[in-house]
């Protein structure tokens, strides 16, 4: 996930636009598209509210379709640490691992209400030479709620991942 904090008044696809622009360098997000021309960025696919001892916004969440002929990501170091392509699977997987952990320790953000996907894919091993540690990525935890939010409504409206980059605007300050 891409996400950011909307400046006052500012609207969530605009906080969208910015934030994929500074953290991973797609620019074209900023421009206007033409008649022939499909917008990247995705209408606002759902809204949801975050509610932790530490943080309470409302976020808005959208999807970015990327063209590798057109578009060049550039991480922002500030921002990302690492970032790479991955099987939508591994993240399913690696989501469900980090939520364990945090629960083994009472430190899951909302309670431990989160759902066991039956949807996620066990099959995966430690083969993926590419990215090796990908049972120990640690998600931010009120990213998990985003997480879990989008999860529910991939389910609820049968969608399955596409290549896509997701974003989650905050549209209140954190």
């Amino acid at each position: 996930f891409v996400g950011g904090v909307s400046g006052a008044g500012e609207p969530p696809e605009l906080t969208a636009r910015r934030e994929l622009a500074e953290e991973l360098g797609l620019v074209r997000v900023l421009r206007e598209t033409t008649d022939d021309e499909k917008n990247p960025l995705s209408e606002m696919l759902f809204r949801c509210t975050v509610c932790t001892s530490y943080n309470r916004c409302v976020v808005s969440m959208f999807a970015y379709t990327m063209d590798n002929h057109r578009d060049v990501i550039s991480w922002q170091k500030e921002e990302v640490a690492w970032g790479t392509f991955v099987e939508y699977p591994m993240v399913q997987q690696a989501a469900r691992l980090s939520i364990n952990r945090l629960k083994s320790r009472n430190a899951l953000p909302g309670g431990n209400d989160f759902s066991d996907d039956p949807h996620v894919d066990d099959s995966l091993d430690d083969t993926d030479e590419s990215n090796p540690d990908w049972k120990d990525w640690d998600f931010v935890p009120d990213g998990l709620l985003v997480w879990e939010a989008w999860e529910q409504w991939r389910r609820q409206n049968k969608q399955t991942f596409a290549d896509a980059i997701i974003f989650d605007g905050a549209s209140a300050g954190k």
